[in-house]
């Protein structure tokens, strides 16, 4: 009797030991997850810099380009009406 009992609480406690030990090194993976996720952010963070003022830059640049397109568009509309106009 003693020595299943003994078993018993063998089990219980190299039960309980694993279970301590898959939640230790359950949260330690998920935090050199996280820190190695930050690392990456960390030393991509100036290229994503770049890439959002190049961005920026390149929307300013197609909104002046599509301005100066519709202006040449209504001066080839003007030349184009001025010279079928009769002249004197």
């Amino acid at each position: 009797m003693r020595r299943r009992q003994a078993k018993a609480q063998l089990r219980e406690k190299i039960a309980a030991m694993r279970k301590d030990l898959v939640g230790t090194l359950t949260s330690q993976f998920e935090r050199e997850v996280e820190r190695g996720l930050q690392r990456i952010l960390d030393s991509i963070a100036p290229y994503t810099r770049f890439v959002r003022a190049e961005q920026a830059r390149i929307q300013e640049t197609r909104t002046e380009l599509e301005a100066v397109t519709a202006g040449l568009t209504g001066l080839k509309a003007r030349l184009e009406a001025a010279s079928f106009e009769p002249r004197a």
